[in-house]
């Protein structure tokens, strides 16, 4: 599930912003701007209702500008954006945020999910059943 919701983030920036590479936990050596970094910031488990598994995930999604002396602005632009129009099929996004420090952008939210836990199958065992009954 964590792979789909890292996939259906990836395919949104790309809608949003299809001149924009995005690249995912690390930046290679030689990158190019503008560039986006999808990270994973934390995550958590916690149980759900009827045998299910919640999920709470945080991302940070990094936005590096290529404009020289106006970088602050286009982070500016982009985190708008972002903020009006990053919406995820099937997911529900909580606490959207967007801030920028030293010209990158750090548009970050949260997501909650639950998935169904694989539960074996329990057999029930054979019981003798007493049938010793007194007749009056």
């Amino acid at each position: 599930m964590g792979e789909d919701l890292k996939n259906a983030i990836k395919a949104k920036l790309a809608e949003l912003f299809p001149e924009v590479m995005v690249y995912e936990e690390d930046l290679p050596e030689n990158y190019q701007k503008p560039a986006f970094l999808i990270s994973t910031i934390s995550a958590a488990e916690g149980r759900g209702l009827g045998g299910r598994k919640g999920y709470l995930l945080s991302f940070d999604v990094s936005y590096y500008s290529d404009l020289t002396g106006q970088a602050n602005n286009d982070c500016y632009q982009k985190g708008m954006a972002l903020l009006k129009g990053f919406q995820l099929s099937g997911y529900r996004l909580k606490g959207k945020k967007s801030a920028t420090a030293q010209n990158i952008l750090h548009f970050t939210f949260e997501t909650q999910y639950t998935v169904a836990e694989e539960v074996a199958d329990l057999k029930m065992e054979q019981k003798e059943l007493s049938t010793n009954i007194k007749e009056d």
